[in-house]
């Protein structure tokens, strides 16, 4: 439950991005060296053509983004054993396909974190639900809430930005 510091040395010297995948949609959340930016895009509705979407999204997005050579990547596990095997498969394959393209393009993707642990982590309770999480983010990271506004996915792949941030602090 850490509240923004703009002044650390780890958003100073880093690129670090936070991602919540779903079977049908990709967010982004990113601090660049001081610099929040997002996206969030929906994807194919067949698996083939949602994961090959999501691996050519990010590749495009972390180049365009991506201006140090220390970069890390924080993702949400996939949710397995919600919405039916095809869900589950689609979901699992675009996150093995974001993953490859953050290793592609230089991150370090670090262990993928489930959204009970990151809801736990950094807002104080495992099971925030969605006006929870948006007020929490409203009312400690002023900043990166002007920029990302009020979607959703776009406020949990902040939160995993923000539980990002806050394991690199605690390992430095």
């Amino acid at each position: 439950m850490t509240p923004e510091r703009t002044g650390s040395t780890v958003r100073r010297t880093m690129n670090v991005v936070g991602l919540d995948l779903s079977s049908r949609k990709l967010a982004i959340v990113g601090d660049f060296s001081g610099t929040y930016r997002y996206m969030s895009c929906d994807l194919g509705q067949k698996l083939p053509e949602a994961t090959e979407e999501a691996r050519q999204i990010v590749r495009r997005w972390m180049r365009r983004v991506t201006t140090s050579l220390d970069c890390h990547a924080f993702v949400e596990q996939p949710v397995v054993g919600v919405g039916g095997v095809q869900t589950t498969l689609k979901q699992s394959y675009v996150n093995g396909a974001v993953q490859a393209a953050l290793v592609s393009e230089k991150y370090r993707v670090h262990p993928l974190v489930s959204n009970s642990h990151w809801k736990k982590e950094v807002l104080g309770n495992g099971r925030a639900d969605k006006d929870q999480i948006t007020g929490w983010i409203r009312d400690n990271w002023r900043g990166l809430y002007r920029v990302i506004g009020d979607d959703q996915d776009v406020m949990d792949s902040a939160c995993i930005l923000i539980y990002g941030l806050n394991e690199l602090r605690r390992s430095a």
